[in-house]
């Protein structure tokens, strides 16, 4: 539950510049998740998009920005991120 921290340790590491694009979106998705419990919404949907660049069909960031797009009541939002969710799990 040290968010803050975790953030900054997420930050570091996308510092690094991976070569492996799948590091680099987990990278972005869990510092997405961090601050989606400290309710930086906008910021985390932002790492969600950073995220699906490194790696498109990484569904976690898929998951996560309709989370955050839902706590800032952007239901149409919601709803693309979901689809285009879909269409990633069905191909």
């Amino acid at each position: 539950k040290k968010y803050r921290n975790a953030i900054l340790a997420y930050t570091a590491g996308i510092k690094q510049r991976c070569p492996d694009p799948t590091i680099n979106a987990v990278l972005f998705c869990n510092r997405a998740t961090s601050n989606f419990y400290l309710g930086n919404y906008r910021s985390a949907v932002r790492d969600c998009v950073l995220s699906r660049k490194c790696k498109p069909d990484h569904l976690k960031a898929f998951v996560k920005a309709a989370e955050c797009c839902m706590k800032l009541e952007k239901y149409d939002e919601v709803l693309t991120w979901c689809s285009a969710g879909l269409t990633v799990m069905i191909f």
